[in-house]
């Protein structure tokens, strides 16, 4: 075997492995992108939000769970308002769920008392959360009523106020 066509077949070896990290990559991204398009994908794939929060003594019949990450640079941001806005949304329970440590990001943020739940990595994979942060309402018999991405403060309001427009819708 001559060194022209060694390098050559290594050539060809590198292209047909980039092609393939590239077709792996489109794949992700046409994902992505139809889970952004469609709402309804992103929300968790199980009728009940997680075993967990059947032990947790709940104050009202509806909960709103935050799940979020300590390195996540959005959830930094999204916990003081989610404490914030505790008390505007007194018909709904607050929990936060991390998927590990809180590493002292929670401790500085919480003006209002909420439930917080850390170390829930298997309740995250259970439930495909597909991004940090990610709100879930849940009813009464921990079902998930509504649930989306709220990556900025903004979206955390819209969000809780929708839901709060949907409790009263049902209770009236």
């Amino acid at each position: 075997m001559s060194l022209t066509f060694l390098m050559v077949l290594v050539s060809w070896f590198a292209i047909v492995l980039m092609a393939l990290g590239m077709a792996g990559l489109l794949r992700q991204v046409r994902d992505l992108t139809r889970r952004l398009e469609d709402p309804g994908a992103l929300v968790p794939s199980g009728p009940r939000i997680v075993d967990e929060l059947d032990s947790l003594t709940l104050q009202h019949d509806q909960s709103v769970v935050l799940f979020a990450s300590a390195n996540c640079k959005a959830c930094g941001e999204v916990l003081p308002a989610f404490s914030r806005l505790h008390p505007r949304f007194p018909a709904l329970n607050f929990v936060c769920m991390f998927d590990g440590a809180a590493n002292g990001q929670v401790a500085e943020t919480r003006e209002h008392e909420y439930q917080l739940l850390t170390n829930m990595a298997p309740a995250f994979v259970r439930l495909s959360i597909p991004v940090t942060p990610f709100a879930v309402i849940t009813n009464d018999r921990n079902l998930v009523v509504q649930a989306a991405p709220v990556g900025s403060v903004e979206l955390l309001e819209t969000f809780l106020t929708a839901a709060k427009e949907a409790i009263d819708e049902d209770a009236a």
